[in-house]
């Protein structure tokens, strides 16, 4: 569902200010404006994709700061909303929170749905070890 022009400048004004906040590692600064960006959506947020979008990024900044429930709320949210299911880093992102938070195997399920969406590519710029992970959990019984 399109926005109009005015709310779509808006929220793409608080998101930018929250993205260079996240580039500079103030994540702390970048999730309230992202919740700002949020609030500003009509209900339900889960018809825009721009919720999907703002939901990652917060889950993202969250799982930077190492709060990971925090990450899995924000990231739950997004792969729920337009054009989650299926997105790579979304998947990989609660993939990821969900293994640090210690529910390894729903974090193990993601982490195989973001590399079956994006192949190993999704995790270049990653901790080596969710890879790792990733490949222990696909490979079937008896390889080694």
């Amino acid at each position: 569902m399109p926005l109009d022009d005015e709310l779509h400048a808006d929220i793409m004004s608080l998101c930018d200010r929250a993205e260079q906040h996240a580039g500079e590692g103030e994540f702390d600064l970048a999730i309230p404006l992202y919740q700002q960006a949020l609030d500003r959506l009509p209900q339900p947020v889960e018809d825009f994709e721009a919720a999907t979008f703002i939901l990652s990024s917060m889950g993202d900044a969250a799982f930077q700061q190492t709060r990971y429930e925090e990450a899995v709320r924000f990231l739950e949210q997004a792969v729920h909303g337009f054009r989650g299911q299926g997105n790579p880093f979304i998947h990989l992102r609660l993939g990821q929170a969900l293994w640090e938070s210690g529910d390894t195997l729903r974090g193990a399920e993601e982490l195989a749905r973001a590399f079956a969406a994006g192949g190993e590519g999704v995790f270049e710029h990653e901790d080596p070890r969710y890879l790792s992970l990733v490949k222990e959990a696909v490979r079937p019984p008896g390889l080694n």
